[in-house]
């Protein structure tokens, strides 16, 4: 078994975001990943993980098919984790009021938009987990880095070394050093 801070970027943003549903009673909180499959399979297998021992009595997870064949995962505390992706429309992402939500790979801006607005009224929290090499997030960079003015956002860098990236080889994260310098 892997101690968690050896997990992937992600692994690692679920398994904090696990803690606080843990910790704190009746949390609102959603994860998005691109695709419904991956969410499932993935983000839905670390959740799994670490909060089956939390879960409300009952509570089913396959890989195919989700949290009790759907996308929210409940637990004892009363905190409700709903799962998400890409694939559905903005207006899918709109509606509720959320403390947390964990977007894995750069949103659209209008999912990101829909997201930010779910925030407001629980003064939740934003966290955003992407490799930005050669994505097209200009504008998300112009978001989260702005020119001047007050910075409100926590900006975490990691490093591209094969301690932060275990599921690389060596040569593989030379060869992407290499590409980006």
């Amino acid at each position: 078994a892997q101690s968690w801070h050896r997990l992937p970027l992600r692994g690692r943003a679920l398994k904090k975001a696990s803690d606080r549903a843990i910790r704190t009673p009746n949390l609102r909180i959603r994860i998005v990943g691109p695709t419904n499959k991956m969410v499932n399979r993935v983000h839905g297998r670390y959740l799994w993980h670490f909060l089956r021992d939390y879960v409300r009595p009952g509570t089913t997870y396959s890989q195919r098919t989700g949290f009790n064949g759907g996308n929210v995962c409940e637990l004892k505390n009363g905190t409700s984790i709903q799962l998400m992706s890409y694939e559905q429309t903005p207006d899918a992402h709109a509606g509720d009021d959320l403390d947390l939500i964990v977007l894995d790979e750069p949103p659209t801006p209008a999912i990101y938009a829909e997201s930010e607005g779910r925030l407001f009224s629980r003064d939740g929290d934003l966290w955003l987990t992407f490799t930005a090499v050669g994505r097209p997030v200009k504008w998300l960079k112009e978001i989260v880095l702005p020119a001047e003015g007050p910075r409100e956002w926590e900006f975490h860098q990691v490093a591209l070394t094969p301690e932060n990236v275990p599921w690389m080889t060596r040569r593989q994260v030379r060869d992407r050093v290499r590409r980006v310098s």
